[in-house]
């Protein structure tokens, strides 16, 4: 393919991003949650949606209805992978202080599972957790990650914390036999022992490491 034709496709990939981001940020100025999924299906269909329609509601929104917090918490627990979609900790974390329920609270003692070069790059995730044997587990399964994996603890101030998500309540067993009867093969995750909470790095004060795992490798 000639430069041009690459030249153009950027473009057009970009106008898409853009055009999803404006329906976005006008589904949450105006608490349409329709409108609201309509633009979650069309930013996930690009490469830097998200991104762009971060920075864009952060930029021109000043407040959410209850409904599309609700919503955004429904679409963060869902993909469980919003952050490498964005790609932007600093972007990501001032929207979600718009476009989720604000935390209230007192300081939390958290812990998170992470990779050993998170801990090395003091770049933290927003992602920790109140349960200790919890976030162990994630940092077990880490350990095939270069340099193995860290168990990390923090006392989160309130200004550190942007929401503690609240999960919606475990399946029944009817409930998930019905599911596995019409999608057959299906795996059904659930998160509600994760009491997960989102902070933002930037207010950290101490993060100390409660263990290291030394790396696993594939036999």
């Amino acid at each position: 393919m000639s430069d041009f034709g690459h030249t153009e496709d950027f473009r057009r990939e970009r106008r898409v991003e853009r055009n999803a981001a404006h329906l976005f940020t006008r589904a949450c100025q105006s608490g349409d949650v329709l409108l609201f999924d309509e633009a979650v299906s069309r930013i996930s269909e690009t490469v830097d949606g998200w991104l762009v329609a971060m920075r864009k509601v952060a930029r021109e929104v000043r407040a959410v209805s209850p409904q599309i917090q609700s919503a955004f918490q429904a679409v963060w627990i869902e993909s469980k992978m919003l952050p490498l979609h964005v790609g932007n900790h600093r972007a990501l974390c001032n929207a979600a202080r718009l476009l989720l329920p604000k935390y209230s609270g007192p300081p939390v003692r958290l812990f998170r599972g992470a990779g050993a070069a998170e801990r090395r790059r003091r770049i933290y995730g927003l992602s920790w957790s109140a349960d200790i044997e919890c976030a162990t587990r994630f940092a077990d399964g880490r350990r095939v990650w270069d340099g193995g994996s860290v168990l990390l603890e923090t006392l989160a101030a309130p200004k550190a914390i942007i929401c503690k998500i609240t999960y919606p309540p475990p399946l029944t067993q009817k409930e998930i036999k019905a599911l596995k009867r019409k999608y057959p093969g299906i795996t059904i995750d659930e998160f509600h022992d994760e009491q997960e909470y989102l902070v933002d790095r930037r207010y950290f004060d101490v993060v100390k490491v409660v263990r290291r795992y030394a790396q696993t490798f594939p036999e």
